[in-house]
């Protein structure tokens, strides 16, 4: 039988968290129609609103985004990454490699050994590997093309908010990513900031999601930081997805052919949570019972 694990990465009104939903179990095929029938019964009969869900990440299972898909930058590997760091990275690594195509078919400084080949035997590269640096890059085109397209200067603002303009084109497109914010006030709210030395003297030993969950005030600045707090809740990647698929095969071992369903999500919340219970603490709030 098939499983599906379901992350929620939200604000607990602290710090950001990436914890398991549910564990839902597919018996038969699983097209994406069945997924979606199973995570709408389970929200219904949990009383959960879908329309509060801000973005959606798959680990590319065909049934999941019609097609393959994935990611090829170990900079998202690991917890505590942001939406920002991932287009970030995304757009290094896809300069990097026009970069490569580019020098292939020129001056080699990215491939010594092939220089060093091509000057001893006074040949050219071969046409397959500057084919492959090509089809690599096209690969990695067709991967993100159908990633969420946000201006730049979008996550620009969430990384270095005193680096965008006030009045510019990406206001309009973070109304429409936001549909509560008021644009006006938004605008007014960025040069505010823009002229606030405490602001941007914190800002600059801060993290990002730091910056704004316990820098910028709520009240002052609602609309600038209603569309960070947005942003930062999306998943920067399906890093939590595959650390749980090694947490499901340690536990699902052989000596354990009798766990039943329900034990195996618990089993994987355990493992995958954030959370550290205060043990102490809860002993001591039961009273033990011992035998005579």
């Amino acid at each position: 039988m098939e499983q599906l694990s379901v992350f929620a990465r939200f604000f607990d009104g602290k710090i950001f968290r990436e914890e398991l939903l549910c564990l839902l179990f597919l018996p038969g095929r699983t097209t994406g129609e069945i997924i979606f029938n199973k995570l709408t019964q389970f929200f219904d009969r949990n009383g959960l609103d879908m329309s509060i869900i801000v973005s959606v990440v798959t680990d590319g299972a065909p049934s999941m985004v019609g097609h393959r898909q994935g990611l090829l930058n170990l900079r998202l590997q690991g917890k505590n990454h942001t939406v920002a760091d991932m287009y970030e990275a995304i757009e290094a690594f896809r300069s990097k490699l026009q970069l490569l195509e580019r020098d292939i078919q020129g001056r080699k400084l990215h491939f010594p050994r092939l220089r060093e080949h091509c000057e001893k035997n006074k040949t050219q590269e071969d046409p397959a590997m500057k084919d492959f640096v090509c089809r690599l890059a096209e690969n990695f085109k067709e991967r993100f093309e159908n990633s969420p397209k946000l201006l730049g200067e979008i996550l620009l603002f969430v990384r270095q908010p005193f680096s965008v303009a006030s009045d510019g084109q990406w206001t309009a497109e973070a109304k429409k990513l936001v549909p509560s914010i008021y644009e006006a006030a938004l605008q007014m709210e960025i040069l505010e900031m823009g002229t606030s030395d405490l602001l941007k003297a914190q800002h600059k030993d801060a993290l990002v999601s730091d910056f704004w969950i316990n820098v910028v005030p709520q009240a002052r600045f609602k609309n600038t930081r209603d569309i960070a707090m947005l942003l930062l809740t999306m998943f920067p990647s399906t890093y939590i997805c595959e650390s749980a698929f090694s947490s499901m095969n340690a536990i699902k071992s052989q000596d354990r052919n009798r766990l039943t369903d329900s034990h195996l999500g618990q089993c994987l919340r355990i493992a995958t949570t954030e959370y550290r219970p205060d043990i102490r603490k809860i002993a001591s709030s039961r009273r033990s019972h011992f035998s005579h």
